[in-house]
This record gives C-alpha cells, sequence and structure tokens, in this order.
C-alpha cells in the first residue's frame, strides 16, 4: 500500500501531463515552451530583404569620339594639362578621298581631355589643303615619356602623319629641354601662327 505522500504526487504528475497536453492541443507555439530554469530564447530575426536594392549609373568613363573611332584606348598621359585620354577622330565633311575611297587628306579633331602623340615630335606645314576653322591646336608633353602630344584642336591628316595648314594657331606648352619642331624649326612655350606656310611666333 503507498504512503498517502506518494499518492498525493502521483495524482499531481498526472494533472501537469494532463495540463500540458490540453495546453499543446490548444495551438500553443512550441517555440514558446521551455523548461524550467531555461533562459528565454530570442525573438526570431526576419530574413534580410532579397530584394536589390537601387543600382545608380555609372558615370560615363569617355564620351564617344566620333563616328569613325573605334573603341575607346585606356591609354593615358600624364601632361601639364591634366590626365589625357588616347584617342580623335576624323571628320568627314571636308576629306579628300580618291577614287578607290580612300583618304588623302583628312581633317583630324582631338576634343579636350583627349590627345594625339606627335610622331617624332614635328608638324610639318601642308600648303596644299586646308581644315577650315577653327584652325588651332594645342601641344604639350607627356611627363613621363617626353613626348609631344596635340590635344583641343584640329589638324590635317595626310595620309598616316598629322600637319598643320595656312592660318593655324598652335599653343605649346613646355619644350624648355626637347622643343617640338614646325616645318624644321624648334619652338617652346608661347604661340605660333602659320602665315604664308610659315611659322611666326607671336609676341
Amino acid at each position: 500500500m503507498q504512503a498517502p505522500s506518494s499518492r498525493r504526487l502521483a495524482r499531481a504528475g498526472l494533472a501537469l501531463l494532463v495540463s500540458v497536453t490540453v495546453f499543446l492541443l490548444s495551438g500553443c507555439p512550441r517555440d514558446k515552451l521551455r523548461a524550467p530554469g531555461a533562459a528565454p530564447q530570442a525573438p526570431p530575426q526576419p530574413a534580410p530583404d532579397a530584394r536589390p536594392g537601387p543600382v545608380s549609373e555609372p558615370a560615363a568613363e569617355a564620351r564617344a569620339l566620333g563616328e569613325s573611332t573605334a573603341e575607346t584606348t585606356t591609354k593615358r598621359y600624364n601632361t601639364q594639362l591634366g590626365v589625357l585620354l588616347d584617342g580623335g577622330f576624323v571628320v568627314e565633311a571636308g576629306s579628300i578621298r580618291d577614287l578607290s575611297g580612300r583618304t588623302v587628306f583628312g581633317i583630324l579633331r582631338i576634343p579636350k581631355g583627349h590627345a594625339l602623340p606627335v610622331a617624332d615630335g614635328r608638324l610639318p606645314i601642308c600648303r596644299d589643303n586646308d581644315i577650315g576653322p577653327p584652325r588651332r591646336v594645342t601641344l604639350v608633353q607627356d611627363s613621363d615619356s617626353g613626348r609631344w602630344l596635340a590635344t583641343d584642336g584640329r589638324l590635317g591628316l595626310q595620309g598616316e602623319e598629322l600637319v598643320l595648314v595656312d592660318g593655324h594657331t598652335v599653343e605649346i606648352i613646355g619644350g624648355g629641354k626637347s622643343p617640338v619642331f614646325i616645318d624644321s624649326s624648334p619652338f617652346s612655350d608661347g604661340r605660333v601662327t602659320i602665315q604664308d606656310g610659315q611659322p611666326v611666333v607671336e609676341p
């Protein structure tokens, strides 16, 4: 025969079992149940939003240089005018072609912020053709190599050679140690105009 205290414990355990069963059947979420003395669980964190945020348009690295321009090159020149990108384009209007369609004389435009190398640091003068206004260009040296570059203006393109024409105004930046040659004459810092087929230094 069980002692009274044992019977009371048995009845209390049965009552607890019935209470827990009813509690579970009533729809209480399992995550609300915890053992006596256990630390409360942290509330579940919401899942991060998987939708991508707004994407900003990247700034254009360079503008198109014209209809005859190939892909933008990554070559850069460090100059007294800042960093210049390699590039220019031939203006179709005014260019002279032979019967086969080959360009005999072209008008080359070099936008501001871009540059093209001047072969051997020499610019001959073309006395037979014209590029039309504006007849101006700036010459500056690459700080790394000392090579002369043409920028921010227009030049004639005779075959593969860059040329100046009558009426051209040339701004020259640098050249103290290695001048640029215009029609066989050396020039450095200053302004030169082409008059009657000859380079003339402006005062």
